[in-house]
């Protein structure tokens, strides 16, 4: 695949993300189990090919129409998050990140957190109904889920 610099209208290697101030609850919250949020991790490096691109703005437009209403409550959050900087590193380190990856997460207080790397948008980022159809089976598995037990991934 070709290698080009970031086509996103928000610019070359900048981190964002789609979440109000805190998405994450202290776990001294006594209702932070029942709101925690699902939390959508789309990691990414500064030099990115057009399908890393594409995967982004897949998954922007899908979470944005299919899931409006969750990301709206604060039940779901989209971090877009640049890898080579140096604020973003330790998510590399913490999710095992070496190049583009999306993952799916839920903190559970009191228990293992809830993760899914959803490795296979990759063998759909060329057909949008099937990247919808994956992506969006494993987001609404974890924001219509009651957050107790690990997900293993759909294929």
């Amino acid at each position: 695949m070709p290698v080009s610099s970031s086509t996103s209208p928000r610019g070359t290697g900048e981190s964002r993300s789609t979440e109000k101030a805190d998405p994450v609850r202290s776990a001294n919250d006594s209702t932070a189990e029942e709101h925690e949020p699902v939390v959508v991790y789309y990691f990414h490096r500064t030099i990115r090919c057009i399908s890393c691109v594409r995967a982004e703005q897949w998954l922007e437009a899908l979470l944005h129409e299919r899931f409006a209403s969750a990301m709206a409550e604060g039940r779901l959050v989209l971090l877009i998050l640049n890898v080579d900087e140096e604020a973003n590193r330790h998510f590399a380190e913490e999710f095992d990140v070496q190049s583009s990856a999306l993952w799916i997460t839920r903190a559970v207080p009191g228990h293992t957190d809830r993760r899914t790397l959803a490795g296979e948008i990759w063998t759909r980022v060329h057909d949008k109904a099937a990247f919808d159809a994956y992506v969006g089976g494993l987001v609404e598995s974890y924001v219509s889920a009651d957050g107790a037990t690990i997900q293993k991934g759909m294929d």
